[in-house]
């Protein structure tokens, strides 16, 4: 099999034009989502979609909410497909809690919690009957713990032997505790998104509910059993006899996200937009602190009375060792950007942080350094190429992880410190060039060393490809085209078009290529052509306003060509590229695409989007994948079966039988487990399915909610038979927006999101 260069369209989210930034801040503040590349994408994609029936800003919150609830969801019970990067998990990881220097656990999206007894070197995933989020992790001594769980539904668990087991406690309330809290065993509070936080005097057996003067209230912290603090979206308030009265000690127009004290008298609250505010009177007063260098500070956390740490947006570690008045903010490599939701101080030197895409770090000495302690990466894979099912290279802006058993183990490439397009002419050699600036190197050791081709060059090269060990071609940014005849030691420029860029280029055979990409005047696609080894090169004609970001060949006849842009993004040739007709688009635009034969393609997009063809692209068919993020770039090898996917949080799937007998098909659960499986579509308009399995007979009650909680429609309730389940959910009657539709059974429960666009 011919497999040709694997690779993603131009990366998005890392520049952003100078408008898209007032637009970010915006819905950042209002939406309260801290991902800019996620909200840039967004906004790509409503400025590329029909305008005619959006309603500007409100319609793209509405996408914005849905993406950013949609992004997550790994369904366990789809087992054609195996998770192969990041480990133990791709999941983001909302808190972290150590018990001593051995123990420890981490939790977050889909009812993840993990176990370490070896400071973290290994995790152990520990069952608990939800996939809803974990928010909070606390722990009273080493057997007794606290977890707060849920989106909208408030669930807290509680384990008495160390975290192995975990009961439910569901307190029939809206959304999950961001915060909890204990002066000692028996008395806690947590706060639960609400104007409500909840109190227990009795460990866990009860809680009550304390309404107070914060409107959204999401951290709290009690100095001894009477009094406690709670910090939310319209400031602090304190209570002084157990929660009977309230007063309010600082009023703020920005959010805050968390609260902590040392002791009665000092304590720290921050938030969002470099909101932190400390106290040394116990609240008397609040004054503000500068925190240069953090945007987002999701979590601050006394070590002792002089130290203190923050953790946030972007991977940003603060430090302080005057009790929170100046501080030093870093940004850890082992991060890599990524947002960091907790962090917890065990003692003098360990430090442990966790955050987006399964991030998890720890340092032992006091965050002066970072090791992570999760394999291979976490950021976002934009570039691959396998050269053949059990070798292949991947890579995010900034660095490079291979694999030399079939994606069992993904190990990183320590030589090279940049991503981008890759191409390899075996195992062990290739070429790597760098995403954003002039740079090419080669290795002919496996990424164990590079050597330095060209340095400096004045634009970024987009693709590479070789037709040979000597023989090779690279376009650029600018629309320019180098080739080179010894390996990479001399590059000549062979082609230039003014005023555009190439983004692929695709040979059908030794001399016959296509580039790729757009051209300004007249404005459209760009196609060109040669058939010469690059000698000359002639543009084609394609009727188009979309830059063509993919290509692919199977033959000197037939190709393909794609847009990582919405509207009529998908074309084919089959006379050489001298008509380019129009065939379905993929929804919302490629990414990436591989064709095995003159009809059998694929191709991958947002929301966990891959697409199948049989008819050489009059129709695609959506295939089921575990995932709803992000997909960059794929492998298929049309023998073998052997696919990944790879994209967003440095995910890595693979499946050795293609998977590719059509959506749902993983999903129609052969387990033991109760399962509820992402409603398909999604988005929707205005009708979607939603299938659920239930592995033994019993009462089950499948109900839909809306963004506030409200239930709006029970599909389905009684006595069941064990089995599958579908429903069908209409949603004519219902405004555009974020739903929640949630499975409840004497043994189980669990939400997934979904989200209607009309």
């Amino acid at each position: 099999m011919k497999q040709g260069k694997k690779k993603s369209t131009i990366a998005k989210g890392y520049r952003l034009a100078p408008d898209t930034h007032q637009v970010i801040k915006q819905l950042r503040n209002e939406l309260k989502c801290s991902q800019d590349w996620l909200i840039s994408e967004a906004i790509k994609f409503y400025r590329q979609s029909d305008k005619k029936n959006i309603n500007g800003m409100k319609k793209l919150k509405i996408l914005l909410i849905g993406i950013s609830f949609i992004f997550g969801g790994l369904v366990h019970s789809q087992t054609n497909w195996v998770w192969q990067n990041p480990k133990p998990t791709g999941y983001d990881m909302n808190a972290v809690c150590f018990i001593n220097s051995s123990t420890g656990f981490m939790g977050g999206a889909n009812g993840e919690l993990y176990r370490t007894t070896n400071s973290g070197i290994n995790w152990v995933r520990i069952q608990i009957a939800t996939s809803e989020t974990i928010q909070s992790i606390c722990y009273t001594d080493a057997l007794t713990g606290y977890l707060g769980a849920g989106q909208f539904s408030c669930l807290m668990y509680k384990t008495t032997n160390g975290g192995l087991n975990w009961a439910e406690q569901n307190l029939n309330m809206q959304y999950g505790p961001r915060s909890i809290n204990f002066i000692n065993a028996l008395t806690g509070v947590a706060a639960h998104q609400s104007t409500d936080i909840l109190k227990t005097t009795n460990g866990g057996v009860n809680w009550a509910p304390m309404t107070t003067s914060i409107t959204y209230n999401a951290g709290v912290w009690m100095t001894s059993s009477a009094t406690f603090y709670s910090a939310g979206s319209t400031g602090i308030t304190k209570t002084t006899n157990g929660g009977i009265n309230w007063v309010t000690q600082a009023t703020i127009s920005g959010d805050l996200l968390t609260i902590c004290f040392t002791d009665s008298l000092n304590g720290i609250a921050a938030g969002r937009n470099s909101l932190m505010l400390r106290t040394s009177n116990g609240g008397i007063n609040w004054n503000p602190v500068t925190v240069s260098g953090m945007y987002d500070i999701y979590m601050v956390r006394y070590m002792n009375a002089a130290n203190v740490f923050a953790c946030g947006q972007g991977g940003a570690v603060g430090k302080s060792t005057n009790g929170g008045l100046n501080w030093i903010v870093t940004y850890p490599a082992e991060t890599y950007f990524n947002v960091l939701y907790s962090i917890h101080p065990l003692n003098s030197n360990d430090i442990y942080t966790s955050g987006s895409y399964g991030t998890i770090c720890r340092s032992s000495n006091s965050g002066t350094t970072w090791g992570q302690l999760f394999t291979g990466i976490n950021n976002e894979l934009y570039y691959s190429h396998f050269t053949d099912d059990n070798n292949g290279y991947a890579s995010s802006f900034n660095s490079i992880i291979k694999t030399t058993d079939g994606g069992a183990n993904w190990t990183k490439l320590t030589s090279i410190s940049f991503g981008g397009p890759v191409y390899y002419r075996n195992a062990n050699t290739g070429y790597h060039v760098a995403m954003s600036s002039g740079l090419l190197y080669k290795t002919t050791n496996g990424g164990t060393s590079f050597t330095s081709l060209i340095t400096g060059y004045p634009s970024s090269f987009r693709s590479i490809y070789f037709t040979s060990d000597n023989t090779g071609y690279l376009v650029t940014s600018n629309a320019k085209i180098l080739k080179t005849t010894n390996a990479g030691t001399n590059w000549l420029q062979i082609d230039s078009t003014v005023d555009a860029f190439y983004a692929d280029i695709f040979f059908s055979d030794s001399l016959t290529a296509y580039v790729s990409g757009y051209k300004n005047s007249p404005a459209g696609a760009l196609i060109k052509k040669t058939t010469n080894g690059g000698v000359s090169w002639t543009e084609q004609t394609i009727s188009s306003t979309l830059a063509i970001t993919s290509l692919h060949f199977v033959n000197n006849n037939t190709g393909f060509a794609g847009s990582n842009s919405s509207g009529q993004n998908f074309f084919r040739t089959t006379n050489g590229g001298l008509n380019w007709t129009a065939g379905a688009s993929v929804n919302p635009y490629i990414n990436d695409m591989y064709f095995v034969n003159e009809n059998t393609g694929y191709t991958c997009s947002l929301f966990g989007r891959f697409y199948r063809t049989t008819n050489g692209g009059s129709n695609w068919v959506q295939l089921a994948v575990p995932v709803d993020y992000t997909l960059r770039t794929l492998y298929h090898n049309g023998n073998s079966g052997v696919t990944y996917v790879l994209g967003a949080g440095g995910m890595i799937l693979k499946s050795t039988n293609g998977s590719v007998t059509g959506f749902g098909q993983n999903e129609n659960s052969s387990s033991h487990d109760f399962t509820l499986m992402q409603n398909y579509p999604n988005p929707f308009n205005p009708v979607t399915k939603i299938s659920f399995y239930i592995p033994n007979d019993g009462y089950a009650k499948l109900t839909v909610y809306d963004i506030t909680g409200k239930e709006i429609s029970v599909l389905i309730e009684g006595e069941l038979k064990q089995g599958r389940f579908d429903a069908d959910f209409d949603g004519s009657n219902f405004p555009s927006g974020v739903y929640f539709y949630r499975l409840q059974t004497n043994e189980f429960s669990s939400t997934r999101k979904m989200i209607l666009i009309k």
